[in-house]
C-alpha cells in the first residue's frame, strides 16, 4: 500500500494534462510501476535465485505429471542439469535468504496471516483451500510430509524436527524448501495461486 501511495503522490506531482492521456490512466501506470519497483527492492531473494527456484517449481510440476508421483531430489536435479549437491545448494540458498536461520523462528506466524474478519464466504473459501492443501500434503514424499506436520502442526523448530528425524537442521531446512517447491507446483496445477 505504501508503495502505491508513493506512486500516486509521484503521479500527482508529475502529471501534465496532455491530450488523450487522462489522469487515471497516468496514475494507474505510475502506481503499478512504484509497487513493482518497491516489491523488487524489498525482495530478499536475488533475481537469479528467484528464477532458479521458479525453474525448480516448474521442473517438479512437469516431472510430477510425467512420472505420476512426486519426483525425488536426484530426478529434479538431473532434469535441471544440476548435480544433486548443486540442487541442494540452491535450496539452501533460498532458505537462508528467506528465513535467515535454520529455526525459521522470529518470522511471520501462521496466525498473523489469517484475516481478522470471518465472513461466510471467506470461511467456505478457507475450508476449500484447506481441503486442497491437505490433499496436496498427502502427495508429498513421506519424510517431507512428516517435516511439514512436525513443523506446522506440532510447532517444532527445524532443530527439534532434526532431532526427531535424526538429520541435521540444514537438511531439514532443505527438505522443507523442497516440500514448498512441490506444493507450489501442485497448487499451480490445481489453479491455485501460491
Amino acid at each position: 500500500m505504501q508503495f502505491g501511495l508513493m506512486g500516486l503522490n509521484d503521479a500527482l506531482q508529475r502529471y501534465q494534462a496532455q491530450e488523450g492521456v487522462p489522469f487515471e490512466v497516468y496514475a494507474r501506470t505510475r502506481i503499478r510501476g512504484a509497487m513493482i519497483d518497491g516489491l523488487r527492492q524489498a525482495d530478499l531473494l536475488p533475481r537469479h535465485v528467484r528464477d532458479r527456484v521458479r525453474e525448480a517449481e516448474e521442473t517438479v510440476r512437469r516431472l510430477s505429471q510425467t512420472l505420476g508421483r512426486a519426483p525425488e531430489d536426484g530426478e529434479i536435479a538431473e532434469a535441471m542439469s544440476l548435480s544433486l549437491d548443486d540442487y541442494r545448494s540452491l535450496l539452501a540458498d533460498a532458505v537462508s535468504i528467506q528465513y535467515g536461520d535454520d529455526d525459521h523462528e522470529g518470522g511471520t506466524s501462521a496466525a498473523e496471516l489469517v484475516p481478522d474478519e470471518d465472513t461466510p464466504l471467506s470461511l467456505i473459501e478457507r475450508r476449500d483451500e484447506a481441503k486442497k492443501l491437505a490433499d496436496m500434503l498427502r502427495k508429498l514424499p513421506e519424510r517431507e510430509a512428516m517435516i511439514m506436520a512436525l513443523h506446522y502442526q506440532e510447532g517444532l523448530t527445524f532443530r527439534e524436527v532434526a532431532k526427531v528425524l535424526d538429520l541435521t537442521p540444514g537438511r531439514i531446512s532443505q527438505m522443507h524448501t523442497q516440500a514448498i517447491v512441490r506444493l507450489r507446483a501442485m497448487a499451480r496445477d490445481d489453479g491455485m495461486e501460491p
